[in-house]
């Protein structure tokens, strides 16, 4: 399932509970909470259904392309999805963007961590762009430096003794 985080999947899984058996697997490839997928996967562990919380990361182009998934949970459950998503994932030199990450909300904490890289990347990169707009860091390196010898100029620092 690819829902909306929080209460609508609560109410998907409620939805589906009746139609599931023993055995069967639930994949939730949303961006939740990973104690929210711990939390889901305690709760449909006595029904015998199993339970994934899979970090999906990838854009447009992962929809065009494959995305990156990050699965964890049960890795018997991992174990029979595998080679399904090892077909749907991007495809690289060493092999398919996807790997086992964990029991529990591994896949959902790992993908967490991703967006995380992945925002302060993005202000690192706005960052750049501002300071080129302004002329760059070294420009603002160069303002301050001047800054800093008008204030102290009026002082007199004695020459260390030789």
């Amino acid at each position: 399932m690819l829902v909306q985080a929080g209460a609508p999947v609560d109410a998907t899984i409620d939805a589906l509970k009746s139609h599931l058996s023993p055995g069967d697997i639930v994949i939730d490839g949303g961006n939740e909470w990973y104690e929210n997928t711990e939390r889901r996967a305690a709760a449909l562990a006595p029904t015998g259904i199993k339970y994934i919380g899979m970090g999906v990361s990838g854009g447009e182009e992962g929809a065009r392309n494959g995305p990156s998934m990050m699965p964890g949970g049960d890795k018997s459950a991992f174990d029979a999805i595998e080679p399904i998503i090892k077909k749907i994932a991007a495809q690289v030199d060493d092999g398919p963007c996807t790997m086992y990450v964990g029991p529990g909300g591994a896949g959902n904490f790992v993908k967490m961590v991703h967006n995380g890289i992945e925002y302060g990347d993005m202000q690192v990169g706005g960052k750049g762009g501002e300071e080129r707009r302004r002329g760059g860091i070294m420009a603002r390196v160069r303002g301050v430096r001047s800054l800093l010898s008008r204030l102290f100029r009026p002082l007199h620092f004695p020459s260390p003794p030789h």
